[in-house]
């Protein structure tokens, strides 16, 4: 019994989008690993190249006057490079989640 020739395209692109998205995984999985240096070679090639390296800080908020339960609690501001490797591991880890789930 031949097989249509549809069956086999079919087969091939997915293997091929298997294949990619183990390699996307595995790409992201060493991106959050080494996520310093990832931000140190990006401040490294902006510096060579003329551009600001010196991100703003970010305003602290007011504290609350509440006298309820929230009243404790205080935002800690983190430097802005400590907030820019914050933000970068939320994208990556749902990227990858969003991966692991398809």
């Amino acid at each position: 019994m031949d097989l249509p020739q549809s069956h086999f395209s079919h087969n091939s692109t997915l293997y091929t989008v298997t294949t990619l998205s183990q390699a996307t995984r595995q790409c992201l999985s060493e991106l959050r690993e080494d996520l310093d240096s990832v931000i140190a070679d990006a401040l490294t090639v902006v510096a060579d190249n003329g551009l600001e390296t010196d991100v703003p800080e970010r305003r602290p908020c007011k504290v609350s006057r509440r006298l309820d339960l929230c009243a404790e609690k205080t935002e800690v501001i983190l430097s802005p490079l400590d907030e820019l490797k914050r933000e970068m591991t939320e994208v990556v880890d749902k990227a990858t989640v969003g991966l692991n789930a398809r």
